[in-house]
């Protein structure tokens, strides 16, 4: 098997994590897929962070589920929607992780936008992926916890 280079959070080690900028230097270091991670805001629009705030990476305490994406904007303007990342992959995979549960109707709605777009969408929590599951969306799905359990007990 060929080992290959996922870019987690775009090329965090040298730009800001899950920022256009990281997205844009894990494509020229050739990264075969970007790991990202994505929350809902309170209009429902699709924002990349790993946190469930904006204070760490922004340094403006504001959370994201609670605030409408120009509220976040106005305030952290390199927050990235995730329709702009995946204008900016263009052909290259996208690992697309659940931080918490979203509108999977919505989001799914948003992938269909763009039949090129190639994708696996994984989370540590399970209720999104079995609502996927249910719904039969025809992504691959990797359920993180799932696969860090069965590792560790491939290892004994």
């Amino acid at each position: 098997m060929k080992t290959q280079f996922i870019a987690h959070r775009g090329a965090s080690a040298v730009a800001t994590e899950n920022t256009l900028e990281s997205i844009l230097a894990a494509k020229k270091a050739g990264a075969k897929m970007i790991e990202i991670d994505i929350r809902e805001t309170a209009d429902g629009k699709f924002v990349l962070s790993h946190d469930a705030t904006t204070q760490r990476i922004f340094n403006v305490n504001l959370s994201i589920h609670e605030h409408t994406l120009a509220e976040l904007q106005a305030l952290c303007p390199n927050l990235l929607r995730l329709e702009d990342a995946i204008k900016t992959v263009k052909l290259t995979p996208l690992v697309i992780e659940l931080k918490s549960h979203v509108n999977i109707p919505s989001l799914f709605k948003l992938f269909s936008k763009y039949p090129l777009l190639r994708y696996r969408i994984a989370s540590f929590h399970a209720a999104p992926l079995k609502e996927i599951r249910s719904e039969e969306h025809t992504s691959e799905l990797q359920s993180l916890a799932y696969l860090v359990c069965r590792l560790l007990l491939e290892k004994k």
